[in-house]
């Protein structure tokens, strides 16, 4: 049994590139996310008896299952995969930083000044 929260609509809109055999992957892969979130509260699940139970597949369960398949369409297209890098973690770029934010961040916060195309600056 599917969860409420997880709608069709919902489904839908986060796999509009899915054929077939992805959502039939889906269906699997959030069936296994399901037991393993079952074996993890209980320790002990029997999968036939799980199925016979009525085990609910939540939503969460659907989007672990999403993430999967999406990383691995990815992976199949060749796609670079972006790290996950913070400001912390590199060093000694203290003035490209600054530049980069003055660059990104102040017309977001101050449209006003920018709306001319000249950058004005106290």
């Amino acid at each position: 049994t599917i969860s409420r929260d997880m709608s069709e609509r919902r489904l839908a809109m986060r796999t509009p590139s899915f054929f077939a055999r992805d959502l039939s992957a889906l269906c699997g892969l959030a069936a296994r996310a399901t037991l393993l979130r079952l074996f993890e509260e209980e320790n002990k699940v029997d999968e036939e008896a799980a199925t016979h139970a009525g085990v609910v597949v939540s939503r969460e369960d659907f989007e672990k299952a999403i993430e999967h398949l999406l990383v691995r369409q990815s992976s199949a297209l060749g796609a670079p995969k972006i790290p996950n890098v913070k400001w912390e973690d590199v060093g000694g770029l203290a003035e490209a930083k600054k530049d980069l934010l003055d660059t990104i961040q102040l017309p977001l916060e101050h449209p006003e000044h920018f709306s001319s195309g000249i950058r004005q600056r106290s």
